[in-house]
């Protein structure tokens, strides 16, 4: 009993070193973490509002989603902001040390590679254009789709077919276009 309560936050368990006992000590507080919080006083509402949209442009979100994000107080919205330049920072540096249309370029030439399709290797290619797809910003997959990908993909899907023991790759290029099915730049491509 006193080992299952010893994962309670709140409950801990205290060996008494005079009795040898287990005793079961109630605190009625949770330990403080210490919550970065901004000073409205100090933020940029200017800078704030003309730097929004753009977020919401590159989130890809739906528009109710958008809506809720926009009545966020400023404090808010500004945190989104740091956080999500924080969070591009690391991925341009991890991946490539440039911006998301260099690694748009990058991924097309690894698709022209004419030995693509040809080892097993190449399959964390396409499963890395998959999680890119789904992940990277808008803007990411703008580029990828005015570059052509679509059609390289297309084309390497055929090859699939015509190709045995490729059933990996194929799945992995159908997972692509489920990315690219589920982003809106793809939906309005398509409507225009």
């Amino acid at each position: 009993m006193i080992n299952a309560l010893c994962c309670l936050p709140e409950i801990k368990s205290q060996r008494s070193s005079a009795s040898g006992k287990n005793e079961i000590k109630i605190q009625t507080g949770y330990p403080q973490c210490p919550i970065f919080t901004l000073d409205p006083s100090k933020l940029e509402k200017n800078e704030v509002d003309t730097a929004f949209p753009r977020l919401l442009a590159e989130l890809d979100l739906s528009p109710e989603k958008q809506r809720l994000l926009i009545d966020q107080p400023i404090e808010k919205k500004c945190l989104l902001l740091i956080e999500q330049t924080l969070i591009k920072a690391r991925e341009v540096l991890e991946k490539f040390g440039i911006g998301d249309d260099r690694i748009a370029e990058k991924f097309l030439t690894l698709l022209k590679g004419p030995t693509l399709l040809d080892n097993d290797a190449s399959l964390r290619v396409l499963e890395a254009l998959y999680i890119s797809l789904r992940t990277q910003s808008y803007s990411f997959v703008e580029k990828f789709l005015k570059l052509g990908g679509e059609e390289y993909l297309r084309s390497l899907l055929n090859d699939c077919r015509n190709t045995s023991n490729r059933e990996n790759h194929a799945n992995a290029i159908l997972l692509c276009f489920r990315a690219l099915l589920n982003s809106t730049v793809f939906f309005f491509s398509y409507n225009k």
